[in-house]
């Protein structure tokens, strides 16, 4: 599978991705995915492994930015935001 190098979705080529295979099961035929992109289309990755007829059962993003998935945290709960976090949110909108 190409999406390393970019795959045409809507018509647009997508950015290059990092793509590393986790996990294959063989008996199912599943695999367990680590892939980072650069930018973020409506249903993006879904659409980049579609192209491949490669369908997506289960997506769960663990970083956006600076900003990691908080393992430790019970679902369903929150906590606030640092200063530096509400800084490099900033920079985001401009």
């Amino acid at each position: 599978m190409k999406l390393s190098n970019g795959v045409f979705v809507d018509g647009k080529k997508t950015s290059k991705a990092h793509v590393k295979v986790k996990k294959y099961d063989k008996k199912s035929q599943t695999s367990v995915v680590e892939l980072t992109i650069h930018e973020g289309r409506n249903h993006q990755v879904k659409k980049m492994f579609l192209a491949y007829g490669v369908k997506v059962t289960y997506l769960k993003r663990i970083s956006f930015g600076e900003f990691k998935l908080n393992e430790g945290m019970v679902v369903g709960s929150y906590r606030a935001l640092t200063e530096a976090e509400k800084a490099i949110l900033r920079t985001y909108l401009g």
